[in-house]
């Protein structure tokens, strides 16, 4: 019963961020009208069409994902900083072993994939057509052809992305949302925010369900590094697939087929 209880409030501990509610909507909501702000931007000052025809596509592309970015965090920065003196142990950066972790992040991707597996069975058996369940767009594209904008690509995709999202999704929204209305519903709260903002929306429902399965991994491990490394697995294994389908290297069709 004591080792329950001192479980229990080390991961209440843990989920005790600095931050409050209000500054969640305070950041949300510039962190918002920032982004709009840069699309809108981006949409009227032609910088797509520049893109388009130019040889450095990949860093073009690379500098507005930068931009976004920082459109996030930018608030984030200056409304909390001054206040709460930030540290990285505010964001929940906390030792693990390194077995602990490869055990958690391999245990947690079979389980995504699993549901996924069960999932894509239901559908092909049955023919129903789950709104907000579909493939997202490959973004690859966007970068370009040539080596210099694959890598640019990879790096953003594979490293850069899942750092800066653990960040601010796990390490910001989940553990003050989960400090405040328990780790449960902040979990689903915390996930639901995630899959949001990952638009379009026609991939909702498997990256909510990704980001359920690396809220796990922050409330079992106590520690954000995990969740990175799981984020950094997932988003690699996706590049490469989306690498091999555009060199040719995989039949989807046949794929389907040998999973069915």
């Amino acid at each position: 019963m004591n080792v329950i209880i001192n479980l229990f409030y080390r991961m209440k501990k843990y989920f005790q961020a600095p931050w409050s509610i209000k500054d969640i909507l305070l950041v949300t909501i510039f962190a918002g009208i920032m982004v709009g702000v840069l699309a809108l931007t981006l949409k009227y000052s032609g910088l797509g069409e520049i893109a388009d025809s130019s040889e450095r596509k990949g860093l073009i592309i690379a500098g507005i994902f930068i931009l976004q970015w920082i459109a996030i965090f930018l608030p984030l920065i200056l409304i909390t900083r001054k206040k709460y003196k930030l540290k990285w142990e505010h964001f929940g950066f906390k030792r693990i072993s390194v077995k602990k972790t490869i055990a958690l992040v391999i245990g947690s991707y079979l389980l995504f994939i699993g549901i996924s597996i069960l999932i894509g069975i239901f559908i092909i058996l049955t023919d129903i057509r789950i709104p907000g369940y579909q493939v997202q767009d490959d973004i690859l594209p966007l970068f370009g052809e040539g080596l210099t904008n694959l890598i640019i690509a990879g790096v953003l995709i594979t490293v850069v992305a899942p750092l800066i999202e653990e960040i601010f999704f796990r390490g910001f929204l989940l553990r003050t949302i989960s400090g405040k209305i328990g780790i449960v519903w902040g979990s689903i709260v915390a996930a639901l925010i995630f899959a949001a903002l990952h638009m379009p929306w026609q991939s909702f429902i498997p990256i909510f369900i990704l980001g359920i399965i690396i809220n796990r991994i922050v409330i079992n491990s106590k520690s954000l590094w995990p969740a990175i490394v799981f984020h950094m697995l997932n988003n690699a294994i996706v590049f490469a697939f989306l690498l091999a389908l555009e060199n040719n290297l995989i039949d989807l069709e046949e794929l389907v087929i040998m999973l069915t």
